[in-house]
């Protein structure tokens, strides 16, 4: 867009929150920032009837 002489217009979003977005539909959403996160989450889901998402953060470095 700026390379064609554009105003950027709404391609700068925050970042969207998996988690709450996955509560709002009904289901489960969690974070699993380390092995032992994601070894607690995924158990949980297994327990937990219904969808569970579970987003793990890439790494950076």
């Amino acid at each position: 867009m700026t390379a064609r002489g554009d105003t950027p217009t709404a391609v700068d979003l925050p970042p969207v929150d998996l988690p709450a977005l996955a509560r709002a539909y009904g289901g489960h959403g969690t974070r699993a920032c380390s092995p032992a996160e994601l070894r607690h989450a995924l158990a949980e889901a297994l327990d937990r009837p219904g969808p569970t998402l579970i987003v793990i953060p890439e790494e950076t470095a």
